[in-house]
């Protein structure tokens, strides 16, 4: 069973909740996350997902009263995989007239891992335990007893009769009568939530041309033939171009760069560091963006390091990363660019980027390119090869589809939308996979090519790293 983790916008899901049913409900386990809680639906938490202290008080109250009824065990994750070790090296447990213990008790992997482990047994309806030798018990009704015990040891049970009260669990107690509009919007697929590619879009369009941009950045007053004349380079210290040489590429400094810092007096504004390609009408008066519908997409190459200290399992599987170096600055790099589609439709009028997306959840799509020392990468990037915002395996979230690509209201074109592989925890059903589409480019501002810790929580380092941009 697969259940993967998910939030939504200002917290209101039932996250911690829905974890904690559906353990008890599948007899699975369930690893909960939560970034932070905050005191009311209008106080910003930090990070994804925050809950606030109303919901969280009473996921805890949930939790409290299903380990009463012993429906769910709550443990670190070290004792968990104690447990585990425990039951898949001690054996089965067996009972001998009234004295219970381990198969395999005695074994060198068992006395390694051993940790008390909890055995159920069944006996007539009646049936009860009054003392064990060591360890501890529990009497459930109609003769289910538990005894909880050190699975290198043998236990003594003195059994006894009678009726056995339990302690009872009403979850819609705990679960029921939060009113979901107080932190969000519907949640019919907000903003594009757990919309599956054959589900009607949340009737919404956040972009509006009309809108009044007050960026010092100015909106785009026309659009124009696209070409790659200009590169610059944004990082936490200013703003400055970078020579583009005559094969087209544009160099990174060689420095370390702050994962999250203050860009133009803004705090937060800035991940990394960040090079955009663009053409000279964007600095130009009045200020012309690139229309590129006539081309498929953009070519991109880019080489050099790219080094990161924060271990990312995501990248051991193609080999750019070793999640086994544990030291803070290990030898190897992360060496992943990551490549924006930045346009009209999906900057917001509040950042310095100056478009028309006037929701706080407008995101730019992205493509991830692996970059190698001394070895040209390249790739044919196709619109609809930009994928939408895909944090930490959770689909779907932290972004608004531009009506443009799938209007609101309608099943989504296939090629704007593809299943993915990670599940929504309560239905299993596969989550989806948000792409560009070839209708974005006619209102492209600029290429983003970023160095940037993937989540912004460590600084990166590049080294000889270089990129260049263009049409094809």
């Amino acid at each position: 069973t697969k259940w993967a983790s998910r939030h939504m916008d200002k917290g209101a899901d039932q996250m911690l909740s829905e974890y904690l049913n559906a353990a008890v409900r599948d007899g699975k386990w369930a690893l909960r996350e939560l970034h932070s809680i905050r005191p009311s639906c209008g106080v910003t938490g930090h990070g994804w997902g925050a809950v606030t202290e109303e919901l969280y008080i009473r996921h805890l109250d949930n939790m409290v009263d299903r380990i009463a009824a012993r429906q769910v065990w709550m443990a670190p994750n070290v004792d968990i995989i104690k447990y585990r070790r425990s039951r898949a090296h001690c054996g089965a447990p067996q009972l001998s007239g009234t004295t219970l213990s381990f198969a395999n008790g005695s074994s060198a992997e068992c006395q390694k891992y051993a940790t008390p482990v909890t055995v159920a047994l069944q006996g007539p309806a009646d049936t009860t335990i009054s003392n064990v030798s060591s360890g501890e018990y529990t009497n459930l009704p109609q003769g289910r007893v538990l005894v909880t015990m050190d699975p290198t040891a043998s236990v003594n049970i003195t059994f006894g009769t009678g009726n056995t009260p339990v302690a009872t669990h009403a979850p819609d107690t705990y679960t029921q009568g939060l009113n979901p509009d107080v932190c969000s919007d519907p949640p019919d697929c907000q903003p594009l939530g757990e919309c599956n590619c054959d589900e009607p879009l949340l009737t919404k369009n956040a972009y509006d041309p009309n809108a009044n941009v007050t960026s010092d950045a100015g909106a785009c007053d026309a659009y124009g033939a696209a070409s790659i004349d200009i590169c610059d380079l944004s990082a936490p210290e200013g703003y400055r171009t970078i020579p583009m040489g005559s094969d087209g590429y544009c160099e990174f400094p060689n420095q370390q760069w702050p994962a999250v810092a203050r860009a133009k007096g803004k705090d937060g504004a800035q991940w990394g560091a960040q090079m955009s390609f663009y053409g000279d009408g964007l600095v130009g008066s009045p200020k012309t963006c690139m229309n590129a519908s006539s081309h498929q997409g953009v070519r991109v190459c880019v080489q050099g390091e790219i080094k990161n200290a924060f271990p990312k399992t995501r990248y051991v599987a193609t080999g750019t990363y070793d999640i086994s170096d544990t030291t803070r600055n290990p030898t190897e790099v992360q060496n992943v660019a990551w490549i924006y589609m930045i346009t009209d439709y999906t900057a917001k009028t509040s950042d310095w980027n100056a478009g028309h997306c006037t929701d706080e959840n407008c995101a730019h799509p992205f493509y991830q390119l692996e970059t190698k020392p001394g070895a040209e990468t390249c790739a044919d990037i196709k619109w609809s090869d930009f994928q939408f915002p895909y944090w930490w395996g959770d689909a779907n979230v932290g972004f608004i589809m531009p009506e443009v690509c799938a209007q609101g209201g309608q099943v989504p074109p296939a090629d704007v939308c593809q299943p993915g592989e990670d599940y929504d925890p309560l239905t299993e059903e596969p989550l989806a996979k948000w792409h560009a589409c070839n209708a974005m480019a006619d209102k492209i501002i600029f290429i983003l090519v970023a160095a940037v810790d993937d989540i912004g929580s460590d600084p990166v380092e590049t080294q000889g790293f270089k990129a260049k941009v263009s049409f094809f």
